[in-house]
């Protein structure tokens, strides 16, 4: 089967391969050239608080559908489908906003854990404020019967108790996320300035992917390899280890052209030469199996 070259295609998404020496999957960050490290910006916030908003919403809603006590007005109310159906939409829109949201950080911060730690982020905030808030409400406005643990085992109904083990689970599994949000952040950074240094200061070299292996594992259809980059140094021949993460359309061949950027603390990035064609393996020999 023929290889093919970085021309064939203008609509696959170039900021493929991305290498690392340091970094493996999600960690990997790239900056493409020209860009300045990200910050997180008004549009960024903004995105954030509809999808906290809009899964509040909705998760509140759903909960009051499912603990609301059968006699009470708001139960009734909630027995037509009308609130669910509200409810259900303004998750499609939550979905949007975090989608939205995750897209944007990661085209900002060249890195695609960052994104998935901010979305998560989200996702579980609105989750715990609309149960959480949910729980809340329904306990001022109906203090009895007061809160029993035993009755998530032993009430025949979906008892408001199972809403607040919920709301606390949420809540811890948020607390989780948040903890790991500025170094994130902060890790995304570091790379994005790292490589921009490089890049300005460091010096250059020309490399061969003499080695490429492939893990046998995809992360959201992206094939994974470890790899050795070679390149000549002051006292001959130096290699280095790689990690690529890529798209099945863009895994380069063993031999392809590639720069080495190092400095004086030992910095290194390594990345596809634009001045030198690049061959890429046939798109059926890494895709994701399907199901």
């Amino acid at each position: 089967m023929a290889k093919r070259a970085v021309q064939d295609r203008r609509d696959e998404d170039v900021s493929y391969p991305r290498l690392s020496t340091t970094d493996r999957g999600g960690r990997i960050t790239q900056l493409p050239p020209g860009r300045m490290p990200g910050r997180f910006d008004g549009v960024m916030a903004a995105q954030s608080i509809a999808a906290v908003l809009f899964w509040a919403a909705s998760t509140g809603m759903l909960a009051a559908a499912l603990f609301e006590q059968p006699g009470s007005a708001l139960g009734h109310a909630l027995d037509q489908p009308v609130p669910v159906v509200a409810a259900l939409v303004i998750a499609v829109l939550a979905l949007y906003a975090t989608v939205a949201l995750r897209h944007r950080i990661a085209e900002a911060f060249g890195q695609s854990r960052v994104a998935s730690i901010t979305g998560g982020t989200a996702f579980w905030g609105g989750l715990t404020l609309g149960i959480g808030g949910w729980s809340i409400v329904t306990y001022a406005v109906h203090p009895t019967p007061p809160f029993d643990l035993t009755a998530v085992v032993a009430s025949p109904t979906i008892p408001r108790e199972l809403g607040v083990l919920a709301a606390a689970a949420s809540g811890i599994t948020l607390l989780v996320f948040v903890v790991r949000l500025a170094p994130a952040f902060a890790h995304a950074r570091s790379r994005q300035s790292t490589i921009a240094r490089l890049r300005a200061d460091g010096t250059r070299r020309v490399g061969t992917l003499s080695e490429r292996r492939f893990r046998n594992l995809w992360v959201s259809d992206q094939p994974i390899f470890d790899g050795t980059v070679t390149f000549p140094s002051g006292t001959g021949t130096a290699s280095v280890p790689v990690r690529m993460t890529t798209i099945a359309s863009r895994v380069p061949v063993v031999g392809s052209q590639l720069v080495v950027i190092t400095d004086q603390t030992g910095a290194i990035i390594v990345e596809l030469d634009p001045a030198a064609p690049t061959e890429f393996e046939p798109d059926a020999l890494f895709a994701a199996p399907e199901g």
